[in-house]
């Protein structure tokens, strides 16, 4: 039962502080004119809104289905959509890597070993961060800001593949961190996705993954115009794209439970820099992680909750396979 609670506790933990996140920066917009903004917001964008935040989840799905296929993993359609889907739920997770879930309901679908299907979650944070940073990159040479953490990024993300493509390296860096008590455990688990691993990054795979990233990211960045456009701010839809993927690429990097805090100070901070009002700032922001994150999270629920006899009860998958730590 320390899983469950320790899942319940993190879940619970960020309800709480996405919502202090919010009443700080409802203070910070003034909560009256804040109203006013909400108040004019064009709410008829919000069905296409919510529609190119679902075609981002369809092209991610694209992406994990291509990922089974590369690693002959044997599932139908129907099955890996609900997985995946189901996996949502973890979005408030750190860095989201809760989605390994996802990995636990694949084995109880097919009896795959979670060490060759749990890569594919670190192969699609690494190609997310890519297509995030190939959007972002074109901002931040345009508008001269945040470069060197888009390049910072994108480089790091090249030092773990090739890390991964070069097996001594990578052996002997396991070997020394080993060492360390307190990271053993997770060590050993790593050592054994390792060629599930390094199959999915190598640099030849990365491209189509990428690419699907790039279009899946630039669809919530679209929504993000579009918000700011139901607003009435005239933010192009250029400067929304690099404010929305750079702002998602620092909370990717904070690793706090879907990016919290830092994406929306991020996004609001970078609105106002480019002159948009402090209660629009605000309210774009409230607006937009609610149509990705939380959405998420609730559609995530849904396909869990609704598929539950074929997966057993929630509590059960992260008890048996202590995928909370």
């Amino acid at each position: 039962m320390a899983f469950v609670k320790k899942l319940k506790f993190k879940f619970l933990l960020s309800l709480v502080f996405a919502a202090i996140v919010f009443a700080i920066l409802t203070m910070y917009a003034d909560s009256s004119n804040l109203f006013l903004a909400f108040k004019k917001f064009s709410w008829h964008y919000l069905p296409v809104i919510l529609l190119l935040v679902l075609v981002n989840y369809l092209l991610r799905f694209w992406k994990w289905d291509y990922y089974l296929k590369l690693l002959n993993i044997p599932v139908g359609k129907k099955d890996s959509f609900i997985i995946f889907m189901s996996g949502l739920i973890m979005a408030v997770t750190p860095g989201k890597f809760g989605e390994v879930l996802k990995a636990y309901l694949l084995k109880k679908i097919n009896l795959t070993p979670i060490a060759k299907s749990s890569p594919i979650i670190l192969a699609e944070r690494v190609t997310d961060l890519l297509g995030l940073c190939a959007i972002a990159g074109v901002g931040a040479y345009s508008l001269h800001f945040g470069t060197r953490i888009v390049m910072a990024t994108t480089l790091i993300i090249f030092g773990i593949v090739i890390v991964l493509g070069i097996e001594p390296l990578f052996l002997k860096i396991t070997s020394l961190m080993e060492r360390v008590k307190l990271v053993k455990k997770h060590v050993i688990r790593v050592e054994r996705a390792y060629e599930s691993a390094s199959s999915l990054l190598a640099l030849k795979k990365l491209f189509i993954p990428t690419i699907i990233s790039i279009l899946s990211w630039f669809c919530e960045c679209l929504a993000f115009y579009l918000v700011l456009a139901g607003l009435g701010s005239n933010v192009s839809c250029f400067n929304a794209a690099f404010i929305y993927s750079f702002a998602t690429i620092v909370g990717a990097l904070s690793m706090l439970p879907g990016g919290i805090g830092t994406t929306e100070t991020s996004m609001t901070g970078i609105l106002i820099i480019l002159k948009v009002l402090r209660p629009v700032a605000v309210a774009a922001t409230f607006i937009i992680r609610t149509c990705t994150l939380w959405f998420a999270v609730v559609i995530g629920a849904i396909f869990f909750f609704t598929n539950h006899n074929k997966f057993g009860k929630l509590d059960d998958v992260i008890e048996k396979e202590s995928i909370i730590q």
